[in-house]
């Protein structure tokens, strides 16, 4: 398009920054940031479910991977600063994946009637998220 023909759309109103394909909106690292300190505001915390907002949830899942890959010398997909990182930190945030699961520990199973030891049995127990 000739820069007279782009002039006119714009003057008709058309908005050129608009996203263009399946309509995905890419958010800035700072308004995500921003969501993600009204989260902790809110909710004192900084763990969010995914059930309660899975795009913010997806994003720190991308932050974390983008921390972990810049750690090993390969290019993330976030890009993260020394100053975006200390940000977050600030907020609490960890870039060291932590998945809440079940600890598997195996105990002794006791001893029987006649003092002789049972073997051992499992044991699980929950672990700390984040």
């Amino acid at each position: 398009l000739s820069a007279d023909r782009i002039q006119s759309l714009v003057d008709l109103g058309l908005d050129l920054n608009c996203p263009v394909g399946n309509g995905a909106r890419k958010h800035s690292f700072e308004s995500r940031y921003e969501e993600l300190k009204s989260y902790v505001e809110k909710h004192g915390h900084i763990f969010v479910n995914k059930s309660e907002d899975k795009s913010l949830y997806q994003w720190i899942a991308q932050v974390k991977t983008s921390y972990n890959r810049l750690q090993v010398g390969k290019t993330p997909g976030i890009k993260l600063t020394a100053e975006k990182i200390r940000k977050l930190e600030e907020l609490g945030f960890e870039f060291k994946s932590q998945k809440r699961k079940a600890s598997v520990q195996y105990v002794d199973a006791g001893t029987s009637l006649y003092g002789q030891p049972k073997g051992r049995r499992r044991q699980t127990k929950e672990t700390e998220p984040w």
